[in-house]
């Protein structure tokens, strides 16, 4: 009976499926929205100056920059990276912040020029990492790793960061 009953209501639904695919296509106006027509330029191409917020002072050994999100006014990135470390580097006292590359960088939309870098290097302890962060509707928020050097404890945590002053 069971079998019975879980046939019938596969060959319905199968039914179902094909009568509603094989309905004929009509004049009528679209529900999908405003048409656009086939000359309207699908993408916008602009060139922004974005300051990724190095040090000068120290060489790079490899940086990658990646969007953060954007609104009307800002477009954020986020730059994270490595400096070169010297030869003769004193593990015992080395700092990662040091040598760590991770910025955000504020653009503005109009002049399409950086407004703000955020070191977050600042922002962070020694044991903690900027994963990624997001950018939407005015709010800035950090997505970053913490290590606890006393339990060996990895977690994701989140801090929302001001644009602006770049205070958490």
């Amino acid at each position: 009976l069971v079998t019975k009953a879980a046939t019938a209501l596969l060959a319905f639904s199968m039914m179902l499926s094909v009568a509603s695919c094989s309905k004929g296509k009509s004049e009528s106006k679209s529900n999908s929205g405003k048409k656009i027509s086939d000359d309207t330029p699908w993408y916008d191409a602009e060139i922004f100056e974005v300051e990724q917020g190095l040090d000068k002072s120290k060489e790079a050994e490899y940086a990658f920059s990646r969007f953060v999100g954007s609104d009307d006014k800002y477009v954020i990135l986020l730059t994270n990276g490595n400096y070169k470390m010297p030869d003769n580097i004193d593990w015992e006292h080395y700092n990662y912040a040091d040598y760590s590359i991770s910025v955000l960088s504020v653009i503005d939309r109009a002049t399409k020029k950086t407004v703000n870098t955020i070191d977050l290097n600042k922002v962070l302890s020694g044991s903690e990492y900027a994963e990624s962060a997001r950018y939407i509707n005015g709010k800035l928020t950090l997505i970053y790793s913490s290590y606890d050097e006393q339990t060996w404890d990895m977690s994701v945590k989140e801090k929302d960061i001001d644009i602006k002053t770049g205070n958490v």
